[in-house]
């Protein structure tokens, strides 16, 4: 079907010309007033709208004002067509939602090429807003693919605080993004050890979630990773050192294979005695804010996951004494920005977890995030995910709460 284009003058000899013009390429139709041509717009829906502007009744800018306000009509390209030069009155065209002017007399050339010119312009926002919608389906879509990734990672976390007198337990997670990089846990191992962790895979979003939600898989399915069986002698079982755990790690996922990397503590805490094995590869180290005030760095460790076993990771050992509290974290609580783009730093995020002597885990970690996020950072959001895992020690008895 032929592009339909509609004129309306109240000359018919300019709609005989401009018929003589146009109808080789397009379906002319054509309308001598104003009232005349909104009766029929609606109904023939044109491409394009030549108007005249000077028309007995209701001139041609009262006509394209009610064409405008159509919604059905709203889109549809409109020329004035116009004897007068003031740039005054082609402003006023403009303004009620014409597109182009042509002066009459005009020539056919100019015609077509104006005409040529607006329903492309029309041809290419409808591409446009149609690119647009299905942008705004996918984005949609994709919001909701990621929320249900958000709840997917969630999961990984522990549902609650683990049920033991030697320890207290507690948390803040804070993924930057609908899904992050980071995750923590705390699990047993048997009855007086636990295994415990804070890891930071490099980037955001699905891709660095699948990584963090593999290795989570790692660490507890795979039960050869973290404790290596023994039939020679009760209790049959030997737990893995941090160090190896760490190693086997970084083979399980090599860089040139995800494309990622990953930073992470891992530790184990012996609950009887209070003892603490760790290792970390190229992560923040964890804080130990003894129960006197004195704070201490575990720094023993290695390069981040995913060399393949270039270098060894080494091992440290630390002691927790009754009201001792542990904290494991990732980058984004030091490295946070406030709106002045000031690092909170690693001196002051020392000085925060200096200040939590005496306090249980969970107002522990509420206080140094509200600390970064809320007095720091005047509430902007983290331009990192931010992760805080605190385990403070009441000794093996459970004698201190």
């Amino acid at each position: 079907m032929p592009t339909t284009i509609f004129a309306i003058d109240d000359s018919v000899e300019v709609l005989l010309s401009i018929g003589a013009t146009l109808e080789p390429y397009y379906d002319v139709r054509v309308a001598t007033s104003g009232e005349e041509g909104l009766a029929l717009v609606a109904e023939i829906h044109p491409a394009l709208i030549l108007l005249d502007v000077m028309m007995p009744g209701i001139d041609g800018y009262q006509t394209c004002s009610r064409i405008k306000e159509n919604p059905a009509t709203v889109d549809i390209p409109i020329i004035f067509l116009t004897t007068m030069q003031d740039t005054a009155d082609k402003i006023k065209g403009l303004e009620v939602g014409g597109r182009d002017y042509i002066t009459k007399p005009f020539s056919g050339g100019e015609l077509l090429a104006r005409i040529r010119t607006q329903l492309e312009i029309s041809s290419l926002t409808d591409q446009l807003m149609k690119v647009n919608r299905n942008l705004r389906r996918k984005q949609a879509l994709l919001e909701n693919d990621l929320k249900a990734a958000a709840e997917i990672q969630k999961s990984f976390l522990p549902s609650k605080p683990p049920k033991d007198n030697a320890i207290e337990v507690a948390w803040q997670f804070q993924p930057c993004d609908a899904v992050g990089g980071d995750i923590l846990n705390i699990f047993r191992l048997d009855k007086d050890h636990y295994g415990l962790y804070v890891l930071d895979v490099c980037g955001h979003g699905v891709p660095a979630a699948m990584v963090t939600a593999s290795v989570h898989q790692q660490l507890h399915s795979n039960t050869g990773m973290i404790l290596k069986m023994n039939t020679s002698q009760p209790p049959y079982y030997e737990i893995v050192s941090p160090a190896e755990v760490l190693a086997n790690l970084d083979k399980s996922y090599p860089l040139e294979r995800f494309d990622k990397y990953f930073t992470i503590s891992y530790m184990v805490l012996n609950t009887r005695n209070g003892q603490i094995l760790y290792s970390s590869a190229g992560h923040p180290p964890p804080l130990l804010l003894k129960n006197d005030g004195e704070l201490l760095m575990l720094k023993e460790g290695g390069t981040i996951i995913g060399l393949g076993g270039i270098l060894p990771f080494d091992e440290g050992k630390a002691q927790l004494e009754p009201g001792d509290i542990l904290f494991l974290y990732t980058d984004g609580l030091p490295e946070y920005r406030n709106g002045g783009g000031e690092l909170f730093s690693d001196k002051r995020f020392q000085i925060t977890i200096g200040e939590q002597k005496g306090r249980s885990a969970e107002e522990a970690t509420e206080a140094v995030v509200k600390a970064v996020i809320s007095n720091f950072g005047a509430g902007i959001p983290p331009q990192d995910d931010i992760t805080l895992l605190a385990v403070r020690y009441l000794g093996g008895s459970g004698q201190q709460k």
